[in-house]
């Protein structure tokens, strides 16, 4: 390998990131609906939506 230490580093990278695969997402929605009191759905209905929100207007003004 011509740079062990480049790879390294990508390799480190790769360690501080995570992907849909890793995490089991199956049950969310079911303990949204069932697990949690009213006002914790709305905070989680309202959080949901400001990151919706503000993910569209940075993506808009890339």
């Amino acid at each position: 390998m011509r740079y062990p230490d480049f790879y390294n580093m990508y390799q480190d990278a790769i360690k501080n990131t995570w992907t849909v695969d890793e995490i089991d997402f199956s049950d969310d929605l079911v303990d949204l609906r069932s697990q949690l009191v009213p006002a914790e759905k709305h905070l989680v209905n309202r959080l949901i939506a400001f990151f919706a929100t503000g993910d569209s207007i940075v993506a808009n003004n890339l």
